[in-house]
Formats: C-alpha cells, sequence, structure tokens
C-alpha cells in the first residue's frame, strides 16, 4: 500500500470578516442585548434585614394582623369579631393567648356564624401561628428594579469592548537598545564607528544586529 498525502482543497482556507461586516455583526449582538436586559429587567437590591425569630414581637404582630378573626386594640389587648369580646394576651402580641381562644367551642360556635355572615371560609382561618418563611417572604420579598434602557452610547461601548485585538501590534514605543560591552571596553554607540576594526568589545543587541 502506497503512501499519499492529501492536499487541502481549493478555497477551504478561511476568510476574515471584512470592518463593515463585522461592525454589522456586533451591532446585531448589540441589539439583541439591548432587547434583552430592558425586556426582562434583573433584581438589583433587596432589603437587608436583621434576623427575625418567632420570639420577637413583630412576627407576633403579624400573626394578629393576618387573622380575619382578630382587630388589634393595642400590644397587650385584641378583640375577638366572631365572639364581639376584648381579650387580653398578658404580654405585648402573645399570639398562644390568641390560639387558645380560637380553640374554644364556644369560639368555635360562634365563629360559624360569624364565617357565614362575613363569607369568610372556616378552612381558610389559621388554627396555630404559620411558619417564620411565610412571614420573611410577606414582609421581605425582594424588589425587582428595572434597569434603565440603554443608550446609543452603552451600545457603542460594548461594541468597542467586543472588537478583536489584532494578531500583530504595533510597538507603542520604540525599541530600547539592550546593546552590551565588557567593563573597560568600547563605549561607543552600536551604529559609530570604532578604532579598533575587529576587535571591538561592544556586544550588538538583537535590535541592532538587524539595524547594522
Amino acid at each position: 500500500m502506497g503512501l499519499f498525502t492529501a492536499s487541502a482543497a481549493p478555497g477551504s482556507k478561511k476568510v476574515g470578516l471584512s470592518k463593515a461586516e463585522r461592525e454589522s455583526k456586533l451591532l446585531a449582538a448589540a441589539a439583541s442585548k439591548a432587547e434583552k436586559e430592558n425586556a426582562n429587567p434583573a433584581p438589583l437590591k433587596a432589603k437587608k434585614t436583621s434576623k427575625v425569630s418567632t420570639g420577637h414581637a413583630i412576627f407576633r404582630k403579624w400573626v394578629l394582623e393576618q387573622d380575619l378573626r382578630c382587630e388589634l386594640i393595642d400590644e397587650n389587648n385584641v378583640r375577638c369579631k366572631a365572639c364581639e369580646k376584648d381579650i387580653g394576651l398578658e404580654t405585648a402580641y402573645r399570639i398562644y393567648t390568641w390560639f387558645d381562644h380560637v380553640k374554644r367551642k364556644v369560639h368555635q360556635k360562634r365563629e360559624e356564624e360569624w364565617a357565614k355572615k362575613a363569607n369568610v371560609e372556616i378552612a381558610s382561618l389559621p388554627t396555630k401561628a404559620p411558619k417564620m418563611i411565610d412571614f420573611l417572604l410577606v414582609k421581605y420579598a425582594v424588589e425587582k428594579v428595572a434597569e434603565p434602557p440603554l443608550t446609543d452610547e452603552d451600545v457603542e461601548a460594548w461594541i468597542d469592548e467586543r472588537e478583536p485585538i489584532p494578531s500583530v501590534l504595533p510597538d507603542p514605543l520604540p525599541r530600547k537598545c539592550r546593546c552590551t560591552s565588557a567593563p573597560g571596553g568600547c563605549e561607543h554607540g552600536p551604529l559609530s564607528l570604532c578604532n579598533k576594526g575587529t576587535k571591538c568589545t561592544l556586544a550588538l543587541c538583537a535590535y541592532h544586529r538587524k539595524v547594522v
């Protein structure tokens, strides 16, 4: 079996995009990005809160406020709408006293009558305090803030950031001479004629070897 080499098919060389074509693609990408950013605003900030436990008065107050049967009078007293009765809570917003009341048979009987008049489903009324996560989701939900629309300057800046870097960059500064000489040897410049001729001790750097 003979050995052979495959040659590249004609016209297979990758042709780079022209500047106009590249700018057109970048403008299309920028327009797509702008449309997505303006149509789907992302959350930018959320309220920062300290830790809240079930023992905190703010949580207990919230529980009582959510109960349709309960009307807050002050931190130590509430009114049961079903029983039309004021109830002392002993301590600030003590929810256990409230739930002890709603579990009593006398209250439950009156609650049925009140629920019909108020058009409230009894099954929706709590018999115990909700979970802490319910409180956090209601009170401290993340605020979704829309980002401002992208301006023409934003789009141009986005394009500039994505401009391809040329493979060969011009030298921003001229190369520095790195020619060296032995101690006590020649001290003339790399382009100067030396009286010592071939015995010149100056060692030309790579840059000046090309120049000379």
